[in-house]
């Protein structure tokens, strides 16, 4: 199996799971949106905006990582990145962890946000978290090839100097 080949299907196993990690949330949004609160005061005032931003947020990503995995993956392993310094299945797997992460990230953080909106308050201090899983997950896709070159250069230094 070519490096390119690993990237897709790795990337339709993380959407398929990102897609079904959503199913267990499906009766709490029947329930919030069974008995709104008409407080806006109250803090589950707002958890059928928030469970409904959070599922339509994931249904999204997941559908856009199962339609986009072939051009996701011949951006994470171009045909010319072919080396033995640095292994691209390496590489691409890197990359689709950092997308798993930015994707998390990404679904926790603007329901949170948007929810916060709504309410008319901040809620940063909420969603710094996974913000923060955001931004490593896309540190980890732009920074792929780079990291699997230094894992490789830490691999292989250590096995020099041993022998």
């Amino acid at each position: 199996m070519q490096a390119r080949q690993l990237a897709e299907v790795l990337l339709a196993v993380v959407a398929i799971w990102y897609l079904i990690e959503i199913i267990p949330t499906i009766p709490f949004l029947f329930d919030a949106l069974a008995t709104p609160s008409a407080r806006t005061d109250d803090p589950g005032a707002f958890r059928s905006a928030y469970l409904m931003t959070s599922i339509l947020l994931r249904v999204f990503v997941g559908f856009a990582l199962l339609i986009w995995r072939g051009h996701l993956a011949a951006r994470l392993v171009p045909a010319a990145s072919v080396s033995a310094e640095s292994p691209p299945w390496q590489s691409a797997a890197f990359a689709v962890l950092g997308i798993y992460f930015f994707a998390r990230g990404l679904s926790a953080s603007v329901p949170v946000v948007i929810t916060g909106l709504l309410a008319g308050k901040t809620m940063w201090s909420l969603a710094a978290k996974d913000l923060a899983q955001a931004v490593v997950g896309l540190a980890l896709f732009f920074g792929a090839p780079g990291l699997s070159g230094a894992w490789h250069g830490l691999r292989s230094a250590g096995s020099q100097r041993s022998a």
